[in-house]
C-alpha cells in the first residue's frame, strides 16, 4: 500500500493545525483589545 494517503492527511492535519492555532492566538488577543470576558469562556480559550 502507498503511503499517499497518510501523506495527505498528515499534511493537511498539521496545516490546519498551525492555522487554527494562530486563529486562537488571534480571537484571544482581540477578547483583551476589546475588554471582553465572556468570549473566552464561550470559546473555550480561558487561561488564567
Amino acid at each position: 500500500m502507498r503511503r499517499t494517503t497518510e501523506y495527505i492527511l498528515g499534511l493537511t492535519g498539521g496545516i490546519m493545525g498551525i492555522l487554527f492555532s494562530i486563529y486562537a492566538i488571534f480571537i484571544d488577543n482581540l477578547s483583551k483589545t476589546l475588554k471582553v470576558e465572556g468570549i473566552n469562556v464561550i470559546i473555550g480559550l480561558s487561561i488564567n
